[in-house]
């Protein structure tokens, strides 16, 4: 009897522990608190072409609850203000990052590597034109 009595304070006091620690992540998702703060964000070096259109990788990997690492690829036009997200998409290895090579004026290639998710890409942008390499997923909304 002793032993049940044991068996069952250790259940109710790991089931509390699980159901405060979802509490606090919720709480903290819908208020927004600490969420960037649990983000590491890195961002590649840009690649100009002559009209001074820069194109640039950045990574964002998050250590949250219910939030997935993501990696997301911006362009920016330096003539314009802000940013562009042609494509999120997660690789294979975290090793790899996207090579990113200005084939003229209007014409930008990204190769992502081997991918294991990806969602659809943006392929033209402006007078920007934007041609994909990769392998290993097709492009999916989820």
């Amino acid at each position: 009897m002793k032993l049940r009595r044991w068996l069952e304070w250790i259940a109710f006091a790991a089931s509390s522990g699980i159901i405060l620690y979802a509490l606090s992540a919720a709480f903290i998702y819908v208020f927004g608190f600490g969420i960037d703060e649990d983000c590491r964000k890195a961002r590649g070096t840009p690649v100009g072409n002559e009209r001074g259109v820069l194109a640039e990788a950045r990574a964002r990997s998050c250590a949250f609850i219910g939030l997935p690492n993501e990696r997301r690829l911006g362009l920016h036009l330096s003539n314009e203000s802000g940013d562009a997200v042609l494509v999120y998409y997660e690789p294979k290895s975290n090793q790899d990052a996207p090579n990113l090579q200005w084939v003229d004026d209007r014409n930008l290639s990204v190769n992502l590597g081997e991918v294991t998710r990806l969602t659809p890409q943006i392929s033209h942008l402006g007078r920007v034109k934007i041609s994909y390499t990769y392998s290993g997923a097709e492009p999916s909304l989820e």
